[in-house]
């Protein structure tokens, strides 16, 4: 839910930029608005627009990965001042600036733990687990890993761009009208973030109230299909965003990467630590009832060093300017968490010993 409210808030900024005299919390609310208008209609009209952002995202990470090449090739004297060859750009903040940026770049990879959760829920964990995971592995390098690579080729060492990156590079080649143009693709694909989070995590609501582990009133639909109520309540937590009219949009956007990106290595580190006590069982013979159709490779090593650096990040914020405020605020949601899991806890086990008796 935090995730919408950071995608919304970066969104915002974006529009802001092409149109001053409006409000970022403006924007927010109308976009907010927008896409719950567009889930609460019909699942079909959130599929379509889907659809269409989608491929507009991978024909523009094409086009810059082509774009990329080109002045790699053609432009050697821009290689020569970027980033990469550099000497005084190699780590300009210490270890210590890398292990408190992870967690921003564990933001950027959210919603790929999903495939944790959904290798535990699937039926078949055979061969379309095996393609899904695959086609992951091959995405995230090309859409992640690779571009990022040859931006740090291209990008000029210490030059801040005023919108992103991106239109830089698309500037360099001389594209009319290059910077308005990736705007408006960034603003789409802002939608489809917002859009994507909005649909995952009301359908996880929806999903967790019909396992009994949140409100019954979160499993309503209404007569098109869509869950309403959690929709509605995503919607309301992702308001948060909106304190944009009193605090500034930029340190916003900071704190709500920084809440969302420790949440993710969160998730993961539990995903290896469920992986790895599960493959340990299996080796003592337990859990015959659950054949394994797919194993990861470099068991145990894997998990293991999936906890690690999941743990280093977790930590590495704590070491940044605001990080006793970030430390304080995780044990005071794991407290929070304990609470309500012993509470539910005693609450079943008083329900079993009624069934007994």
């Amino acid at each position: 839910m935090l995730t919408i409210s950071a995608d919304l808030t970066a969104t915002s900024m974006t529009l802001h930029h092409l149109f001053h005299q409006i409000p970022i919390a403006v924007f927010i609310g109308c976009i907010l608005l927008f896409i719950c208008g567009v889930h609460l209609y019909t699942v079909t009209a959130y599929g379509e627009s889907e659809t269409i952002f989608a491929s507009l995202k991978i024909v523009t990470i094409i086009a810059f990965i082509m774009t990329c090449i080109g002045l790699i090739v053609f432009e050697p004297t821009v290689v020569a001042h970027s980033g990469m060859l550099t000497e005084n750009s190699r780590l300009p903040h210490g270890i210590l600036g890398i292990i408190a940026s992870m967690t921003t770049v564990t933001y950027a990879f959210q919603g790929v733990e999903i495939i944790g959760t959904l290798a535990g829920e699937t039926d078949d964990k055979g061969g379309t687990m095996k393609k899904v995971i695959k086609m992951l592995v091959i995405r995230v390098f090309l859409f992640y890993i690779l571009t990022t690579l040859l931006l740090s080729f291209v990008y000029p060492a210490g030059l801040h761009a005023a919108i992103s990156p991106f239109v830089w590079i698309f500037v360099q080649v001389g594209i009319p009208h290059a910077d308005v143009l990736m705007e408006v693709i960034i603003v789409l694909c802002g939608f489809s973030a917002c859009s994507s989070a909005l649909y995952a995590s009301s359908r996880l609501l929806w999903s967790m109230s019909k396992d009994n582990v949140a409100p019954s009133f979160f499993g309503r639909i209404n007569r098109r299909g869509s869950p309403l109520v959690a929709v509605i309540f995503t919607a309301f937590i992702a308001s948060v965003s909106l304190v944009s009219a009193y605090v500034t949009p930029q340190h916003l956007y900071i704190i709500l990467i920084a809440t969302t990106g420790q949440v993710g290595c969160a998730a993961w580190f539990c995903i290896a630590l469920c992986h790895y006590r599960f493959r340990k069982e299996k080796q003592c013979g337990n859990f015959p009832e659950y054949p394994i159709k797919y194993r990861a490779p470099f068991f145990p090593w894997l998990p293991i060093i999936a906890m690690t650096l999941n743990g280093i990040s977790i930590m590495g914020l704590w070491f940044t300017t605001n990080g006793i405020d970030i430390l304080l605020a995780e044990l005071a949601l794991i407290i929070l968490l304990s609470g309500c899991y012993l509470l539910r806890k005693n609450k079943i086990l008083e329900q079993n010993v009624v069934l007994i008796e």
